[in-house]
């Protein structure tokens, strides 16, 4: 939708209130990426406060998204037990 209202009104006054509503929505719909792109193609983002933190909330869902998970595996028991981590991917600590 944003790449069609981009399309046909290229200038459009408005292009701050729609990256306020569609990065928030991507993030939500899971397309993080579409929301940075978008983000950084507009030139006011870097002194837009609210376009700054949609944009840092946008790059925070994607890495929890392709951050690695932790496996899981069954025991004979039938009980879940986490598999042994690999040493190429380091756990975070807290």
């Amino acid at each position: 939708m944003l790449q069609t209202i981009q399309h046909d009104y290229p200038n459009t006054t408005m292009r701050e209130q729609l990256l306020e509503a569609f990065a928030p929505t991507a993030v939500q719909l899971g397309h993080a990426q579409e929301a940075i792109d978008a983000l950084d193609a507009y030139s006011g983002t870097a002194s837009k406060p609210t376009l700054l933190y949609e944009r840092a909330h946008a790059y925070q869902a994607r890495i929890s998204f392709l951050a690695p998970r932790r496996i899981i595996k069954r025991s004979s028991t039938n009980s879940l037990l986490p598999m042994k981590p690999s040493p190429l991917v380091p756990l975070c600590r807290s």
